[in-house]
């Protein structure tokens, strides 16, 4: 059975939550394992005289979508199996090299579960990798050609990098003085296209607070598309993705704002679907209907969070191979 996660304002409020879930579960023959929170619920002494699930105290690490929660620093961070990085460590050491087959790389890229997009930034450099092994014909047991071997294995070392990486659990602040704005990016390059939402709130002393809420990446097609045909792919993903958290999410956002640095896409937003011809029309009205075009603002292309340069290494490591 799936564990139960929910976030609440104070404490009082998780006491009654528990103790309700406790005692419609206990009428139909049920008991949770027991409870683990940021905040300290019950002492001890409690404990032992309540016939309910156990207050877990301490530092405590639980599995959550994919991410480790830590109930102390209240922060989400990723754990790797190093089992594959620790076997090519060892064999540069011995010289012998490991077997780095397509079945391998795959098996090692789908240890890390990330459906909220912690690491999408990460891991589309990994499915780019993956559909330049198709674009070369690799078979499922067979080593890649000498350069593209090198780079999955650099791309697997930078892997030990995630595990010092940490978010924020709770998305909102403290000190905030105003409500919450959803700010979500979108960018796209000839490899992959993608895009991500930060909630923003002001703080004491007319400063801002920013954390990121998830975020959704796609390797483009084999078949190529010309780049504004792209950036439309990603404003849809972007479109979609507010939808979601709007829909969702308890917080009543302020405003909705969605960037992208092309300003074709904003232009076709600008006018009616129908009047294109299939591809743009349909991915055009469905951007319409998740979203009003005057939520749409144009950012320059150094300053969008969405972009991520090192897509385009996977081309050239192709071309040259």
């Amino acid at each position: 059975m799936d564990d139960i996660c929910d976030s609440v304002d104070t404490v009082m409020e998780v006491k009654q939550q528990t103790a309700d879930i406790d005692t419609v579960l206990k009428k139909g023959g049920f008991r949770v394992k027991g409870w683990i929170s940021n905040k300290p619920l019950r002492s001890p002494s409690q404990n032992e005289k309540m016939d309910t699930a156990t207050m877990f105290q301490g530092s405590v690490e639980e599995n959550v979508l994919g991410s480790t929660w830590n109930n102390q620093s209240d922060t989400l961070s990723f754990k790797v199996n190093f089992e594959l990085i620790n076997q090519i460590t060892e064999a540069e050491q011995r010289q012998p090299e490991v077997k780095l087959t397509k079945r391998l790389l795959l098996s090692q890229v789908a240890r890390i579960y990330d459906p909220v997009g912690f690491a999408a930034a990460f891991l589309i450099r990994a499915k780019i990798g993956m559909q330049v092994l198709w674009q070369t014909g690799v078979d499922w047991d067979e080593e890649p050609p000498s350069a593209i071997r090198y780079k999955w294995i650099e791309l697997f070392k930078e892997m030990k990098e995630l595990n010092k990486i940490t978010f924020q659990r709770s998305l909102c602040c403290a000190n905030a003085t105003e409500p919450p704005m959803l700010c979500v990016f979108s960018d796209a390059s000839q490899d992959a296209f993608g895009t991500c939402a930060y909630i923003r709130q002001k703080t004491n002393g007319n400063k801002y607070q920013v954390r990121l809420i998830a975020a959704k990446s796609r390797v483009a097609p084999l078949k190529q598309l010309s780049v504004p045909r792209l950036e439309l792919q990603a404003a849809v993903l972007a479109s979609r993705l507010a939808k979601a958290i709007e829909q969702e999410s308890r917080l009543q956002f302020k405003s909705v704002k969605l960037f992208t640095d092309s300003s074709i896409m904003l232009a076709w937003l600008q006018s009616p679907s129908r009047s294109f011809k299939p591809f743009v029309s349909s991915r055009v009205g469905e951007i319409q209907s998740n979203t009003d075009p005057s939520q749409w603002r144009h950012i320059p292309g150094e300053v969008n969070v969405a972009d991520e340069r090192t897509m385009e290494q996977w081309t050239r490591i192709l071309t040259t191979a």
